[in-house]
């Protein structure tokens, strides 16, 4: 387990969500990074995320880079390389690919199941915390005209300054 720790733990807490469920719960932490998170190669022309295909995974790029084409169209693309991560929305809900994500070099990405994460989060003291920032998230997505995979939200939106301090915090009551 401490070795998918050692090797995901940098790339995964570059997310300020992940960074402080780490801060807050180690243990429940070691368990994504053990049980929900896996590596992925995507070879040069190859797809990494296709267009209205129901998502299942949130990912990070280890290295490559990717070209995101938003929709349906072939406009230009947004590149997408070291240190991004796409589809988040999929961890806080059902989601439907809004583009095309495609290798422009060979590619080294975490996968994180959604699934998986959510299930290990239920059974952690970060459950509330994952609620709070889930609720945090969905309404600053609901706000976007027109959302993308790569959509991201500054750090300060969804208070996680505030969030994990320690766990009195929290807040216990909703999701």
């Amino acid at each position: 387990m401490g070795m998918h720790y050692e090797s995901y733990q940098p790339t995964i807490s570059g997310h300020s969500f992940f960074e402080s469920i780490h801060r807050i719960d180690m243990t429940g932490f070691m368990n994504v990074c053990h049980f929900a998170i896996s590596q992925v190669f995507v070879q040069v022309a190859e797809d990494a995320m296709s267009y209205g295909v129901e998502a299942e995974a949130m990912h990070f790029v280890l290295s490559g880079r990717l070209w995101y084409h938003h929709g349906k169209n072939e406009g230009s693309p947004d590149i997408v390389g070291l240190g991004a991560w796409f589809a988040e929305m999929v961890v806080w809900l059902q989601w439907i690919h809004r583009g095309r994500l495609v290798a422009q070099t060979p590619c080294e990405l975490l996968r994180l199941d959604a699934k998986t994460f959510r299930e290990i989060m239920s059974q952690t003291v970060v459950l509330d915390h994952c609620r709070t920032y889930a609720r945090r998230f969905m309404a600053a997505l609901a706000e976007q005209e027109h959302p993308s995979d790569l959509w991201k939200e500054p750090k300060s939106a969804f208070g996680l300054q505030d969030l994990g301090r320690n766990r009195a915090t929290l807040d216990l009551r909703n999701f």
